[in-house]
């Protein structure tokens, strides 16, 4: 995680970067970081602005997210036996039974038959004993959701390479 600030504090330093405008995104480990840097409870350790939004795809979700200091948008597939959607779910109810979020948003999309790594591109296969690969009807709403989320946040939709 301070790795992922620190890219952001060089970004915003960018002359062609909106530093008010600088999301983090991560995937299945990566996706996990990207939930503790939008925890408050980390980031008054680092003395840092917090990121404008966050995305976690198929994190390994924590107990509770104690303090969230920016819109967070997680999906994860129902069928994904290496980081369970089961604890996303208990993840994101904890955190609201208690009453600690803020008034930034924690979306949790779940992709019905969708495996870990349902955006990938290879087919669904065994890697380490899980079930991995895209499903494309995950990955096609997936995107969707991404795209829709970082321009409801970030204030215009991301453009797309040709």
């Amino acid at each position: 995680m301070p790795d992922a600030y620190a890219a952001k504090a060089y970004l915003a330093h960018q002359p062609f970067v909106d530093g008010t405008r600088i999301a983090v995104m991560g995937w299945s480990h990566g996706g996990s970081t990207a939930l503790y840097a939008v925890d408050n409870i980390y980031l008054n350790r680092l003395n840092a602005v917090p990121f404008t939004a966050a995305i976690a795809l198929y994190p390994g979700c924590l107990l509770r997210l104690l303090r969230v200091n920016a819109p967070l948008l997680i999906l994860i597939g129902a069928e994904d036996d290496w980081t369970r959607a089961s604890r996303c779910t208990d993840m994101v109810s904890q955190s609201a039974q208690w009453g600690d979020q803020t008034a930034y948003g924690v979306t949790l999309k779940v992709y019905p038959g969708a495996p870990h790594g349902f955006d990938g591109l290879l087919p669904p296969r065994s890697y380490y004993g899980h079930t991995v690969g895209r499903h494309p009807e995950a990955a096609a709403q997936a995107e969707a959701e991404v795209k829709g989320f970082l321009a409801q946040h970030l204030g215009r939709q991301p453009q797309t390479p040709e």
